[in-house]
């Protein structure tokens, strides 16, 4: 036999292996859902759960005779309880929320130069003066001792720190 004869052969056969494929991958199987809600495929009819054949006819993923997800509720006028009114059209309701975030940027902003401030002046006392008078729980004014001061100026220099940058 010639070359040519051989590989007229090889495509041939190849061919009909290329044809016969599809035939092949259409198995015929089961599927069911169980009762931790995880879907199941199997070569044979389970015992003991409501199992759908899916055949060559029926599409891969499509399930005819009944649905995986509750159907939405509705109320008598045919609208979604659950709705709370029309909603804004989407380009809108991008602005509405754009200029809500902008607003409190703004708001943030002011409320950290104020603590900026604040901040500041305690650390500048705090440095400035040898011994600061406090009041304890019980109303009394005692001074603070090096540690506690210490302790305030550390606290001081980290608001500083976040709030003035």
């Amino acid at each position: 036999m010639s070359y040519m004869g051989k590989l007229e052969i090889a495509v041939g056969l190849f061919c009909g292996l290329l044809l016969a494929l599809p035939a092949v991958a259409e198995e015929e199987y089961y599927t069911w859902i169980d009762e931790n809600g995880v879907v199941n495929y199997s070569e044979r009819n389970p015992q003991g759960y409501n199992a759908q054949f899916v055949g060559r006819e029926t599409r891969f993923g499509y399930d005819t005779q009944r649905s995986i997800f509750p159907p939405e509720p509705e109320s008598e006028s045919g609208i979604n309880e659950d709705d709370e009114g029309p909603e804004l059209e989407t380009d809108e309701g991008f602005r509405q929320e754009m200029a809500q975030i902008e607003a409190d940027k703004k708001r943030n902003a002011e409320i950290r130069r104020s603590n900026c401030r604040v901040a500041r002046v305690n650390l500048e006392k705090l440095a400035n003066y040898n011994r600061i008078r406090v009041e304890d729980e019980n109303g009394q004014t005692r001074f603070l001792t090096d540690e506690e001061k210490q302790a305030r100026i550390d606290a001081a220099r980290q608001s500083v720190s976040e709030n003035c940058n």
